[in-house]
This record gives C-alpha cells, sequence and structure tokens, in this order.
C-alpha cells in the first residue's frame, strides 16, 4: 500500500525532530566533555544529560564549576522548551 502526501510529510517531519534531538545531543554531550577538561567521557556526559532531563540528579556526577552549571542550566531550559513546542507540530 502507498503511503499519502500527509504520511510522508509526517514521516520527513518526524526524521528531521529525531536528527535535530541527535545533533542537539551530541552537541551538549561534546561540550559537557571539554568543559570538564576531559574527566568526564561522552558516556559520562550523556549519562549526566539524561539524569538531569528526567530530573533524578543522583550526585554521582556534577558540574564543578560555575560554568558548567550555567550551562545545565540553559541546557535544561531549552530542553524543556523543546519538549512543549514540538508536540504542537
Amino acid at each position: 500500500m502507498a503511503a499519502t502526501a500527509l504520511e510522508l510529510r509526517h514521516l520527513r517531519r518526524g526524521m528531521f525532530d529525531l536528527l535535530i534531538t541527535i545533533a542537539f545531543l551530541v552537541i551538549v554531550a561534546t561540550v559537557y566533555h571539554y568543559e570538564s577538561g576531559g574527566l568526564w567521557s561522552y558516556e559520562t556526559s550523556l549519562y549526566f544529560m539524561v539524569v538531569s532531563l528526567l530530573g533524578i540528579g543522583f550526585g554521582e556526577v556534577v558540574p564543578k564549576n560555575e560554568d558548567m552549571r550555567l550551562f545545565t542550566a540553559v541546557f535544561r531550559l531549552v530542553c524543556t522548551t523543546i519538549d512543549i513546542i514540538l508536540p504542537m507540530h
């Protein structure tokens, strides 16, 4: 069964949203990795992002300086905004 134009448009939009989300997470993980002076691996950076966004906050991985804390606050604000806006499309 062939997909309709509307279904293809929704599929392309979903793929675009997924690509933007992955790119955003890779950029943020890279920032955390370099801002930590290489102390955080990419896996640790991704783990911290997930724990931060879910509001769990175990506390075993925390930003060490004020710049990273500010970046984390902005990161959480941007992610919350994206979470509100994306479903509206």
